[in-house]
């Protein structure tokens, strides 16, 4: 080996190793962003410092001539992310935080440095960041860009009313929602938008002031309507309601507590993921329902198709103890997508409950 290869290389070690070393000194193992909960602790003495903020909706209906009125933030639609970075570059990581129905948030366990800070719509869809914000202990310093983040023009508050069939009991669950028209790739864009329906209302925001949306509520039928407006009534139609009657014996109604727990097939679970998208991990799709003194139940379900039947049983009253898990053995059956009422009767599992609890004594 010649000597000016030999003094190359010998250059490259010993820029390998003052590489290596200062590498190892900063931390070099720290993940980017990181998230875990076991890197937290590991820096816990470091991760001191909390960001305090407001996130702000201009209502144009409330203000007067000249004057802004700002809009309470329906509870769970923005959550605020920070991605912070110690002084020395060595430690980092990502925290969230949901903002707070009078726009305020506090984001906690950061190290003193420098910080991103990112207002996401329903914890997905980035609307607006913040860079090279300044982490220090102190709260009452805040940079003016976090007091208020503006999001004017940004989203789109929608109160909307979810008018339910006679007779139904008080409407809750989903309403999925995209923008009005939308398309992506060619395709139609999936709903994958979530607003929580709670005694028939929604409070959520949008990117766009016209929306298409699909009720997703047990008992309500799933159709698209197209083009929904803040301020808007969605009359919604019957969907599938299971009328249950257990057949034989089943455990005392006035010991036991028995409910019957009706859960799509994987065939009709990929439907609604297809619907959805990315969003359909968040819909709960089980519906149950608990058994009167005549062993019968009346339960909505989310959607027709294949469904399977469990029972859960515990003792009337008892604040602790074992549920007990039981498969109906009549395997699995189809409900009328198209709405309505459908009968359902069924034997109770009797004699696998007495060998269960046997089991438990």
């Amino acid at each position: 080996m010649s000597l000016p290869t030999r003094i190359y290389l010998a250059v490259v070690a010993i820029a390998l190793a003052l590489w290596l070393g200062f590498t190892v000194g900063t931390d070099r193992a720290a993940p980017l962003y990181a998230s875990d909960p076991g890197y937290f602790l590991a820096h816990s003495g470091e991760l001191t410092e909390t960001l305090v903020g407001r996130v702000a909706l201009a209502d144009a209906g409330r203000a007067g001539d000249g004057e802004r009125a700002d809009r309470d933030v329906p509870e769970g639609s923005l959550v605020v992310r920070v991605r912070a970075t110690d002084l020395e570059g060595r430690v980092a990581v990502e925290r969230t935080a949901p903002v707070e129905p009078s726009g305020r948030f506090e984001v906690a366990g950061l190290p003193l440095g420098t910080a991103e800070v990112a207002v996401l719509l329903g914890g997905r869809a980035e609307l607006v960041e913040v860079a090279g914000v300044v982490v220090d202990d102190s709260l009452w310093r805040l940079d003016p860009r976090l007091d208020p983040i503006d999001l004017a023009g940004l989203v789109a508050p929608f109160g909307v009313e979810v008018r339910a069939p006679a007779g139904l009991a008080p409407v809750a669950g989903h309403l999925a929602w995209r923008p009005a028209a939308a398309t992506l790739d060619g395709d139609r864009q999936p709903f994958d938008g979530l607003a929580r329906v709670e005694d028939g209302r929604a409070r959520f925001l949008s990117t766009t002031d016209r929306i298409d949306v699909v009720p997703l509520i047990p008992g309500v039928r799933r159709e698209i309507d197209p083009s929904v407006q803040d301020g808007d009534v969605l009359r919604v139609g019957l969907g599938a309601i299971v009328d249950l009657a257990v057949d034989g014996p089943r455990p005392d109604p006035e010991a036991w507590r028995v409910l019957a727990h009706f859960e799509p097939t994987t065939a009709a679970a990929a439907d609604l993921g297809g619907l959805l998208g990315t969003a359909a991990g968040t819909v709960p799709r089980h519906s149950t329902g608990k058994l009167d003194g005549e062993g019968r139940a009346r339960i909505p379900l989310l959607s027709g198709g294949p469904h399977v039947l469990r029972w859960f049983v515990s003792r009337e009253g008892a604040r602790i103890g074992a549920t007990l898990r039981l498969d109906d053995p009549g395997g699995a059956f189809d409900v009328s997508a198209g709405g309505g009422m459908q009968a359902v009767r069924r034997a109770f599992p009797m004699d696998e409950f007495l060998a269960q609890l046997s089991a438990n004594q």
